[in-house]
């Protein structure tokens, strides 16, 4: 999602990603304006929006505590959503202080980062497996265990150079 706003991209501007969970209490209609105003809270630094992600809920790898009005409420479900944008490093500490402030906000991370769309498909995973498995015109080969034990022998002592069988 493109992001044409009249604020100009300072020469001395860098790529940023926030990674936020908002507390699953906020109601599924109301999570928009939440993302709205994280949004306003980076443009009023100058941040340019280059893309993000809608936040979904998700399930906590562990319960995560925050103090909200003197009261420590603990999570184990949030919405997760991201925002990659253009801003001037000297403006960062701020942000972050502004980010805290927010009561919805569980947990955030801000990194640096590159503009290019750096994720990867999940076809990689898949594609690995095909090249895993035992074809069967492949043909068998003996192993012997008394060979390859004095071979290694031989290479941890030092003794003599030992020398591969070459590959069929």
């Amino acid at each position: 999602m493109e992001n044409n706003t009249a604020v100009e991209k300072n020469e001395d501007s860098r790529v940023y990603e926030v990674g936020y969970l908002l507390s699953p209490e906020i109601a599924e209609e109301s999570v928009m304006s939440h993302v709205v105003a994280i949004k306003d809270i980076i443009a009023s630094f100058g941040g340019v929006l280059i893309s993000d992600e809608y936040p979904k809920p998700i399930e906590l790898a562990y319960d995560m505590e925050k103090v909200i009005s003197n009261k420590k409420e603990i999570y184990s479900r949030a919405y997760f959503g991201w925002v990659k944008f253009d801003g001037d490093p000297s403006t960062m500490d701020s942000l972050k202080a502004k980010l805290e402030l927010d009561p919805m906000i569980i947990r955030f991370l801000l990194i640096k980062t590159v503009r290019e769309n750096t994720m990867s498909s999940k076809k990689t995973f898949s594609a690995r497996k095909k090249f895993t498995a035992k074809r069967d015109d492949e043909p068998q080969v003996e192993i012997n265990k008394e060979e390859i034990d004095a071979q290694i022998d031989a290479l941890v002592v030092g003794e003599e150079e030992v020398k591969a069988p070459p590959l069929q």
